[in-house]
């Protein structure tokens, strides 16, 4: 996958207010409402990872349901939705 910024991604709180900015080094990626919101972000490029990953060591003719919404979810994460 290219196109996003690589991990990993952090969350920090600024501006006295619920508002998180997520990126590498501190940069911002984009801004969270929610500290919330803000871990599951910064997780995303973790768990894009992970589901590779897994998929990876399936056997490509497995359909189990989960399988099938990891990869919808892997096709929704890198643009590849049809």
């Amino acid at each position: 996958m290219s196109g996003h910024t690589p991990g990993p991604w952090v969350i920090k709180k600024f501006g006295g207010q619920d508002k998180w900015a997520i990126g590498p080094l501190s940069r911002r990626v984009c801004d969270a409402y929610g500290e919330a919101n803000g871990k599951l972000i910064a997780a995303a490029p973790n768990l894009l990872e992970a589901l590779q990953g897994l998929l990876n060591a399936l056997p490509s003719a497995t359909t189990h349901p989960a399988i099938r919404a990891a990869r919808a979810a892997i096709a929704k994460a890198t643009g590849d939705e049809e």
